[in-house]
């Protein structure tokens, strides 16, 4: 009886066997729940079909755990937010159209998929109809993306339309983590900036969200990478050192890379912000906020005389910082509030960081980092009086400059942030697909050197305060 049991014991484990082998052949044939054919086996499925060379509106038809997945029409590409902490691809793919076959063409990378994600690697979709076939690219990214859909083109003035937000990153919902309908959006044209205003929510009481972490607010800023940034992270740097510095305020405003595709229109890469705004700043009902392009120099000069020395100095110590100059002039907002003396008194933010840690357009030599480990912002670039910067303004200045450096601005720790950036757009795949002629480690190198002579030229020129004169 024994030698009865044994025998079936063994036929049991190899039927066990046998199964598991199936199994494993089956997920090795198949990704996200879609089947992985040879390009060749392809060809002959759709052998007699006629082959779709523009296939611009099969946006829509692939679907990511039952969503809509970001497509960019131009190219025909798919764009699929993957976790770059895990391994394995835990979303499933589905089509939305049961008369549509949708097949992935074999390639070493589905093996490889963290290794893909970092190269930018260029997957083929099939979609195989009854007399028609097309060939669309998909590319999975680390980083969170957002689309925008409206029925008329995103223009200046703000008009409806709807948000998605996909967050690699979710951990409870793989793929689509957000959707909002009859959302306000506008676009200022000559920046590339997009202005995001949520109406509609779940619940109806409920009139803010939280997007990637960075608090419940209704109003929401998207900032153009600048193309010229080779390090893809100046105005994340700068925005941090600015947070930094309002450490102890409710001035702080966080910073999160998003990929952005607007009606079917890559639109490459983001940064999504809170938009200034009252709520935002926990600020009542009369004060008022001006944009400094959007007013007069002559209101300008009169809010100016309104801005608090510790303000002023905490601006100041930013723009040289950063050597910001362009927030000297623009890019900057005026908090005004009436203070209990009945009179007005300003603080001011910057908006748009544009220009920040020697990164410059073409037409001001933007290559030229070099050029600006080394430079300063006068007080009269600042707009401030000679007067009020040697007695006030530049003794602030260096005193906080030095409790910064014994803290978040210390050399050592600013340079670990900055390779913390480094790790995550290599590793999103941002690196490799958003910097022209592959050149992020060149561009990197030259940021690393240029914040290192900063800090040490900042050491020396705040140093000097004995007289207080620096400008």
């Amino acid at each position: 009886m024994t030698k009865y049991r044994r025998v079936w014991l063994c036929i049991l484990l190899l039927m066990l066997g046998i199964v598991y082998l199936m199994y494993q052949h089956r997920e090795a044939s198949h990704f996200g729940g879609l089947r992985l054919l040879a390009q060749e086996e392809l060809l002959q499925t759709t052998e007699g079909k006629i082959c779709l060379e523009n296939p611009s509106e099969i946006g829509g038809i692939l679907c990511l755990n039952g969503k809509d997945i970001a497509y960019d029409k131009a190219s025909s590409t798919y764009y699929v937010p993957h976790c770059i902490d895990k391994k394995v691809f835990e979303a499933v793919f589905t089509a939305s159209m049961s008369a549509c076959d949708i097949y992935l063409e074999t390639s070493p990378a589905w093996e490889q998929l963290a290794e893909s994600v970092q190269e930018g690697h260029l997957f083929h979709v099939w979609f195989v109809a009854e007399h028609a076939y097309a060939v669309c690219n998909m590319i999975f990214t680390g980083a969170p993306v957002m689309t925008l859909n409206s029925m008329e083109r995103v223009s200046y003035a703000y008009g409806v339309g709807e948000l998605a937000l996909f967050d690699p990153d979710d951990e409870e919902v793989a793929g689509l983590s957000i959707r909002v309908s009859d959302t306000l959006l506008k676009r200022n044209a000559n920046s590339g900036t997009y202005s995001i205003k949520l109406m509609k929510k779940t619940l109806e009481e409920e009139k803010k969200l939280s997007l990637l972490g960075m608090g419940k607010n209704n109003n929401w800023k998207l900032y153009k990478v600048s193309e010229n940034d080779g390090t893809l992270m100046r105005a994340m740097l700068a925005s941090d050192v600015w947070n930094v510095i309002n450490t102890d305020s409710n001035l702080q405003r966080k910073y999160q890379f998003v990929e952005l595709v607007v009606n079917n229109q890559y639109q490459g890469l983001y940064l999504l912000t809170p938009k200034w705004t009252r709520a935002f700043l926990q600020a009542d009902d009369n004060c008022l906020l001006h944009k400094a392009e959007d007013i007069s120099n002559e209101e300008l000069a009169v809010l100016w005389k309104f801005v608090d020395s510790m303000s002023l100095s905490r601006y100041a110590l930013f723009l040289q910082i950063t050597y910001a100059f362009k927030n000297t002039v623009e890019d900057y907002i005026i908090l005004e509030q009436m203070m209990e003396d009945g009179k007005s008194g300003c603080i001011l933010l910057p908006d748009k960081l544009e220009f920040a840690f020697g990164g410059f357009n073409d037409k001001l030599n933007y290559l030229s980092w070099n050029d600006t480990s080394d430079m300063l912002l006068s007080y009269t670039d600042m707009g401030i009086e000679e007067n009020l910067w040697r007695e006030e303004i530049f003794p602030l200045c260096s005193q906080n400059w030095k409790q910064l450096r014994l803290g978040e601005l210390e050399t050592v720790h600013f340079l670990k942030q900055v390779q913390m950036y480094k790790d995550y757009l290599v590793r999103s795949g941002l690196a490799k697909r958003c910097v022209r002629e592959d050149m992020f480690g060149y561009y990197f190198d030259k940021l690393e050197q240029y914040i290192t002579d900063r800090l040490e030229y900042l050491d020396a020129y705040f140093g000097e305060a004995a007289e207080g004169t620096q400008g």
